[in-house]
Formats: C-alpha cells, structure tokens, sequence
C-alpha cells in the first residue's frame, strides 16, 4: 500500500519535472533537470559541476539517479550537480559527442575536466569530485 502510493507521488512528480529520490525512507536532495543550451551554460558557468547526461527510460540511467542524489547531498554549496534528458535536449549532448548513456560530465569553469561513461559507484564520483575540490 505505501509503496504505490510512493510510486503515484514518484509519477505525478516526474510528469512535473520535480524529480527526487527516497533514500533510506529520507529525502535526498532534489537535482536539478537542466532542459536548454541556455540553463546548460549558465549551470557550468562557475566552479565544479557534475551533470549526469542520461534519459529516463534507460535502466542504468535509472541506477545511476540515486547515486547522482546522493552526491549532490553529500556535496551541497561545493558541486553543482544536475541532470540532463538527452531525449529531450540532443543539441547539447551531439555537441559534447555524447554518445552512450548514462554519461557523466563534470566541469570546471566551463570547461570539461572529465569525462566517465556507464554506470559509476558513489565512491568513484565522489572520490572524483574531491580530487577536483582540492
């Protein structure tokens, strides 16, 4: 009973744009869905970003999210962490080669620093990100 009623949230949500994950029965921090050129630049503009490229049909796209939640709490006010549907938004990623999903992106100052493609452990992001934080 509670968990389709989590599953009617999760949809009514997801139709909106507002995507979470539960986590442990806690919320995690909501990301950001990037859905332009314009919101894209603007989100790499300053500082270190990790934007998750992905499509929401995707089953390791799928894994990947709440690993992507989870870093974004863990690295709250440090790392902008978003998410981008290259369904929707196939400008960008054809213009960055993207070309197998999920891939994950993560830059400097506008500029890209790395690159990892497939499925990624928390740890591996995360140790990523510190290095780059450094």
């Amino acid at each position: 009973m509670i968990f389709e009623s989590l599953q009617k949230i999760e949809r009514s949500l997801w139709a909106r744009g507002t995507r979470f994950i539960i986590i442990g029965g806690v919320n995690a921090l909501e990301v950001k869905e990037i859905k332009s050129r314009e919101e894209f630049e603007k989100g790499i503009e300053n500082g270190i970003t990790l934007i998750d490229f992905s499509t929401p049909w995707y089953a390791s796209c799928r894994l990947q999210e709440p690993i992507i939640h989870q870093l974004a709490a863990q690295f709250e006010g440090k790392v902008f962490i978003a998410t981008m549907n290259i369904a929707e938004s196939n400008e960008v990623a054809l213009n960055l080669g993207i070309h197998s999903i999920p891939t994950l992106i993560i830059f400097k100052n506008s500029k890209e620093i790395q690159r990892l493609v497939g499925l990624q452990s928390e740890d591996t992001l995360s140790e990523t990100l510190k290095k780059f934080l450094k």
